[in-house]
């Protein structure tokens, strides 16, 4: 989880319980693992941003929604888009662009794709901080680190 929401407002829960019940669904039709069947599927693709959503902002999903989406963060291609990202925003982050730092910092902190290093996402949120980027604070002050 990367990002501590302080409410869940009614809207987002009913859109969660949608989610929930459309994966549900699918899983339950189809026999799983993946929302059409056996096989990792278009459905799927469409789904894996918001997996990354999912986990980015700790939603609650009740099973078997947890475990579609852990299940869909787990597959090899899933990790290796996480390991695209950090070849785009290194040498943004490099560059001084706060965003692709503190970017750089979750990736790095998460281990997702790459090995987790958490002292050199300490250091990218700290320089994407100083560039006043909010995010990289909020995370610093969540880990209890002066910035």
């Amino acid at each position: 989880q990367r990002v501590q929401l302080k409410e869940c407002p009614a809207d987002l829960r009913a859109d969660l319980a949608r989610l929930e019940a459309l994966w549900s669904d699918g899983l339950s039709r189809f026999g799983g693992p993946f929302l059409a069947g056996s096989a990792f599927g278009a459905v799927d693709a469409f789904y894996a941003p918001v997996a990354f959503r999912v986990q980015t902002y700790g939603l609650p999903l009740a099973e078997p929604a947890a475990a579609y989406a852990a299940r869909l963060l787990a597959l090899p291609a899933m990790r290796d888009w996480y390991a695209a990202a950090l070849a785009e925003w290194r040498p943004l982050a490099e560059k001084g662009l706060a965003p692709a730092q503190n970017n750089l910092g979750l990736l790095l902190a998460e281990g997702k794709g790459i090995p987790r290093d958490e002292a050199e996402a300490v250091r990218w949120f700290r320089r994407s901080a100083a560039r006043g980027h909010e995010w990289a604070a909020k995370r610093l002050e969540e880990l209890g680190i002066d910035t």
